[in-house]
């Protein structure tokens, strides 16, 4: 086996033009001891060795000049490819730098507003697209928890009223959510919670029906992942499902308690913990928040019997106060007979018993008083007025005594009138009467009975409700 050829050494760059040397002149002195040992070796004479010294150099420096020539031709070489790599580079970068424009032309022109298209065979469907207020539409884009009020019916009532008079495409600077500090920022879009939001555990059962399989067609139109959506749906179907909801405080402890864990599993997902599985119903977690709703019924109805016996209280003082005011009815048996008029009193002549007690007649001053007396007790006669009724929602004047089944303009209603006098809900749930006024009711402690008699809301009472018959209408047959 033969060795390999070792690799020939670089050569060395010539960095003198030998084109422009020239031989020196070796007969000079400074070359007197070259020339005498060269002489000396090849027993020549010193202008032979003089001669030697001339062809040797001459010889050399054509070499280097050949080996000159061909590292300029490299060069040369060299220099045009990287010349042509210049070019093509510049070349290249103009072409980049027109693409770029004309790719942002392009993309400026997408970006205008175009028409859709449509299908020519297609009607439109029979029933009216349900729609979410843009702060929901924007927390199931991020996949953020959001309370089930916004896929009510009220709040796609609310969502249609505030297209009109917000800017959907508005941007906004707010602080981003894993800064505590608050020092940073971000733009995203303008939108703002509801003012008449409440929460999942106070919205009426049909409500909390209705939003959530509404939020379940939602979750899908905004992509959200399958496993989410399969989990979330069987949660909904075991709260709406659950053996509790048979129990009077049943629908309120599943609304609480579907409240809180949906809460907990969004806030722990968001944190980037592993987190529990909420399809799995934890029945002692669910019994233990029963138990807290029926503490609370107690106490509001506590509350509400001392706040209605003082009412009750206060009707008795106001009525004992009108009638201490009233006049006095005339006594029997005297002669009202009317009296005379001005003209009679100034013809009447001057008798000596005028002025009797007998005789007397009753003075101006006391004329007016008595008047006023009548005209007092006329005016503070009961009279019924016609206000809103809390069951039928029309405006008559027989709100006490009203026990119809159907609104005043149709459909049934949402209370009814029981024995003992009191309104209910026909789902077994009590109401506030303070609450249906136009003042509304400012008590704490029972706020889960604050809810309209007419839509079931809990932003006004039957006074302040959108179905309730207005005020200029016809009143019923008691008002006319």
């Amino acid at each position: 086996m033969s060795n390999p050829t070792p690799p020939a050494p670089p050569v060395p760059r010539i960095v003198v033009d030998p084109h422009l040397l020239s031989c020196p002149d070796y007969s000079l002195p400074f070359a007197d001891t070259l020339r005498v040992q060269l002489a000396t070796s090849q027993t020549i004479t010193e202008v032979e060795a003089a001669k030697l010294l001339s062809d040797l150099w001459t010889a050399q420096n054509t070499l280097e000049k050949t080996a000159w020539d061909a590292q300029t031709a490299a060069d040369k070489v060299i220099a045009d490819e990287a010349a042509r790599l210049r070019l093509e580079r510049a070349e290249k970068d103009k072409l980049d730098a027109a693409q770029a424009i004309q790719d942002e032309l392009d993309a400026i022109r997408d970006k205008r507003p175009k028409l859709g298209a449509f299908a020519v065979d297609v009607a439109v469907g029979d029933d009216t697209e349900p729609r979410i207020p843009a702060y929901a539409e924007e927390k199931l884009k991020n996949k953020k928890w959001v309370g089930l009020y916004y896929f009510t019916i009220a709040a796609d009532q609310e969502a249609r009223r505030s297209r009109l008079t917000v800017n959907p495409d508005g941007m906004a600077w707010v602080a981003n959510d894993g800064d505590a500090s608050g020092s940073s920022y971000s733009l995203a879009p303008n939108v703002k919670p509801s003012k008449n939001a409440i929460s999942d555990s106070d919205l009426s059962p049909d409500d909390f029906t209705y939003a959530s399989d509404h939020f379940l067609r939602q979750i899908k139109r905004f992509n959200w992942e399958k496993p989410h959506i399969d989990v979330l749906t069987n949660f909904f179907y075991l709260i709406k499902s659950h053996p509790i909801r048979a129990t009077d405080e049943g629908p309120r402890a599943c609304q609480r308690y579907a409240d809180e864990v949906r809460q907990q599993w969004h806030s722990r997902m968001a944190a980037g913990e592993l987190t529990f599985n909420i399809g799995l119903i934890n029945n002692t977690r669910l019994d233990k928040i029963a138990i807290q709703v029926l503490k609370d019924d107690a106490r509001a109805q506590t509350s509400s019997a001392r706040a209605d016996a003082a009412s009750i209280r206060d009707a008795v003082n106001a009525t004992n106060r009108r009638q201490r005011y009233r006049s006095p009815s005339p006594r029997r048996g005297r002669n009202r007979s009317p009296s005379p008029s001005r003209r009679e009193r100034r013809g009447r002549s001057y008798s000596p018993h005028r002025n009797s007690r007998r005789g007397r007649s009753a003075s101006p001053r006391r004329r007016s008083r008595s008047r006023n007396n009548r005209n007092f007790q006329r005016g503070t006669r009961s009279q019924s007025e016609p206000a809103t009724c809390a069951i039928c929602l029309g405006y008559h004047t027989d709100v006490h005594l009203c026990k119809k089944e159907e609104f005043w303009n149709g459909g049934p209603t949402l209370c009814r009138r029981e024995s003992n006098n009191f309104i209910a809900f026909r789902t077994g749930g009590r109401i506030c009467l303070e609450f249906q006024l136009d003042k509304g009711c400012t008590r704490p402690g029972h706020s889960d009975r604050h809810t309209c008699t007419g839509c079931g809301g809990s932003s006004h009472g039957a006074t302040r409700c959108p179905r309730a018959q207005k005020s200029t209408a016809p009143h019923s047959s008691s008002s006319k």
